[in-house]
């Protein structure tokens, strides 16, 4: 058994969370006191708690590993807001912006082009 420092009750081992800087291995506070506590500092910081762990985040497409759908959706974003995707869109974004641009060699090349898209 063991007493958590914030709670003062005595817990079983179970209910403390490992952290090997201890002499006992365990945590100080026990896990309802450490979930009370993040759940507390996350209210602060005005960040909105997920409803529920199977929600997705609301995006349109996916920016790693993108499929084809998700290459022409982005084109389709990048047309709206009046660039050529059949341009260099970090130099038409230098352009607009004006600030100097910076030349990188591409990681990997893109999968599919805009004409493919139609």
């Amino acid at each position: 058994m063991k007493t958590c420092y914030v709670c003062g009750r005595e817990k079983k081992f179970e209910s403390f969370g490992r952290n090997n800087q201890y002499s006992d291995g365990l945590q100080r506070m026990c896990k309802i006191c450490k979930n009370d506590r993040q759940r507390n500092y996350m209210k602060k910081r005005g960040r909105p708690r997920k409803q529920n762990s199977n929600e997705k985040i609301d995006t349109k497409f996916r920016l790693v590993n993108p499929t084809k759908n998700d290459w022409c959706l982005m084109w389709s974003l990048l047309t709206e807001i009046g660039y050529d995707v059949n341009k260099n869109i970090h130099e038409q974004f230098a352009e607009k912006y004006k600030v100097p641009v910076k030349v990188k060699p591409p990681e990997k090349p893109n999968a599919y082009i805009p004409s493919q898209c139609e």
